[in-house]
């Protein structure tokens, strides 16, 4: 669902009012790249303003330059100029983390946690996450596999200690032995290749499957583990499987199958390894009152996380009421706690205060405003609906029509009032309206003389295709081209038109053979001087080469004129 954002530049505000409830991607801030900001911002100021949003509990959120915020605070600045965006915030977040991502200087492990907040935002459909980061499906896949990674091993690689390969070996295992086996990699200088080879000898107890055993009866990989060697120097219990691979697979289909079942009962899952816990708060009675509890039931932002390690003693189990919108449920608890009314008095707060079962006043609440929010699927279908009702009822009159215009011009012409459009032709007569659509039109076409665009719905284009529906395209084509416009073209080319349109044999009569041919030698504000004072009748020409720009555009076109 495409967003409308609108942004408000060159705006002053306090470096003390941004908050950054977003958690910028980047673990880590470059500090040459921070030095060199501050040396920058010291001799020429802010060259590149913040980028912020509006925050409904008051401030704003930062959305992009976290280096510059970090280095303004750090030299004391107060005031930052910013540039305000106005839109809906989990649109602003995905914009946010895609241009971080693509960032050629943005760490591999930033990538990874950018994957994480954006996959919050679209239920947890990965697929899609890739297509939003510009991801292919193995640099997505390599990110995904390194979601299992422990933050010991994310930290590590992110401060170059490991390798991108190292990494990927160890989120195989579970976090004891990753963490374990990390310490060796960095202490004895393991490469990639001694560590795939202890981990090619890795085993996996039977007692994390998940999947029916009876298969694995007889099978050459079932083994005792006591007369096995022993992986990274611990010893594994009784009852193993030396073909990791197999193993896994077999988790995996099994998931699927349980991810499926959970799916039609919960709703959408986030995989386990995709959640930062600080971007979710679980969904209590006590903290968020009945009413609210209630209403979470059915908002977007109650989801439920699936455990997707396959080595995990807890693969497959489901938690629910968990909330990703930490903002909202933090306003939620607020407004749960107790305050006195003199409290409300001193802040100037307005909203209404419940007395629960006593009079003392503070067991005074604020009441709490009831909110949910659509998944993204249910947005859709919810906008499916009111349209096609509107569809199937709109009256088919001349007011209905002439407000359908106004709506669509005013788009057109990026001139939408904020609110509802209509309320600007109430009680206005038909021809009133008319002249006002006029007007806006003649505006918006107005914007032909320069914008070079040709795309969508520009003025350009717009009246192209208009065109088509007005008039004779064949004749008004060919009437569009002017004289004047010679100016543009060197004075070969002006040369060569006034010999194809027949102005020069025109110009020989009237002068004598050869007459205009010496003009070429003149310049070319002399030459345009003549052909503008000679009379000729352009009417009916139009230049080869400009014809055929318009046919090849429009095959449509009569190739006769």
């Amino acid at each position: 669902m495409n967003t409308q954002i609108k942004t408000h530049a060159n705006i002053v505000i306090r470096i003390s009012d941004i908050k950054l409830h977003f958690s910028n991607v980047r673990r880590k801030i470059n500090p040459a790249t921070l030095a060199d900001f501050k040396e920058s911002f010291q001799k020429l100021g802010l060259l590149q303003p913040l980028v912020v949003a509006a925050d409904p509990t008051g401030g704003y959120t930062l959305i992009a330059g976290f280096t510059r915020y970090r280095g303004l605070t750090e030299l004391g600045q107060l005031d930052v100029n910013v540039t305000v965006i106005e839109g809906d915030a989990n649109a602003l977040l995905e914009s946010h983390i895609a241009e971080n991502t693509n960032r050629d200087n943005l760490s591999f492990v930033s990538s990874i946690e950018a994957i994480r907040r954006l996959s919050h935002t679209v239920d947890g459909d990965l697929v899609e996450v890739g297509k939003r980061l510009g991801f292919g499906k193995k640099a997505l896949a390599d990110r995904l596999a390194l979601t299992k990674c422990t933050s010991s091993v994310l930290a590590a690689l992110d401060d170059h200690t490991i390798k991108v390969e190292h990494a990927v070996i160890l989120s195989t295992f579970d976090e004891s032995i990753q963490n374990k086996t990390l310490e060796k990699v960095i202490t004895e200088k393991w490469s990639v290749d001694l560590l795939r080879e202890r981990a090619g000898k890795a085993r996996v107890s039977f007692t994390l499957a998940k999947f029916d055993l009876d298969g694995c009866k007889g099978c050459p990989h079932n083994a005792d583990a006591t007369t096995q060697t022993e992986l990274f120097g611990e010893k594994i219990i009784k009852g193993v499987c030396s073909n990791t691979k197999c193993f896994s697979s077999k988790q995996k289909a099994w998931l699927d199958l349980e991810r499926t079942k959970q799916a039609e009962r919960v709703g959408d899952l986030i995989d386990v390894t995709m959640v930062d816990a600080k971007d979710f708060n679980a969904l209590i009675i006590a903290d968020v009152g009945e009413q609210q509890y209630q209403a979470c039931q059915s908002c977007k932002h109650n989801v439920s996380f699936i455990d997707n390690r396959l080595t995990s003693k807890s693969l497959g189990a489901v938690r629910q009421q968990m909330c990703n919108n930490t903002t909202c449920h933090t306003e939620k608890v607020g407004l749960q706690q107790p305050v006195s009314v003199a409290n409300i008095e001193k802040e100037g707060l307005q909203q209404p205060v419940a007395v629960t079962n006593t009079t003392s006043a503070k067991n005074q609440k604020i009441e709490q405003p009831i909110s949910a929010t659509l998944s993204n699927k249910q947005q859709e279908i919810a906008d499916s609906v009111v349209a096609c009702y509107v569809r199937d009822n709109f009256p088919v009159d001349t007011k209905s029509m002439l407000a359908v215009a106004y709506l669509t011009i005013s788009k057109l012409c990026k001139n939408y009032p904020t609110g509802l459009a209509l309320r600007n032709i109430n009680g206005k007569s038909d021809q009133e309206v008319v002249v006002i659509l006029s007007d806006m039109l003649s505006t918006f076409f107005k914007g032909a003389d320069n914008n070079l665009n040709m795309q969508g719905d520009s003025p350009r284009s717009v009246l192209h295709e208009l065109l088509f529906h007005v008039g004779n395209p064949t004749a008004d084509i060919v009437k569009a081209w002017q004289p004047s416009v010679l100016h543009h073209y060197p004075v070969r080319h002006v040369m060569q038109l006034c010999k194809e349109s027949g102005f020069q044999d025109s110009y020989d009569r009237t002068h004598g053979d050869h007459a205009f041919s010496t003009l070429k030698n003149g310049t070319k504000s002399e030459l345009l001087k003549t052909i503008k004072e000679y009379k000729f009748d352009w009417t009916n020409y139009a230049p080869d080469a400009y014809w055929s720009h318009f046919t090849s555009k429009y095959p449509t076109l009569n190739t006769q004129h």
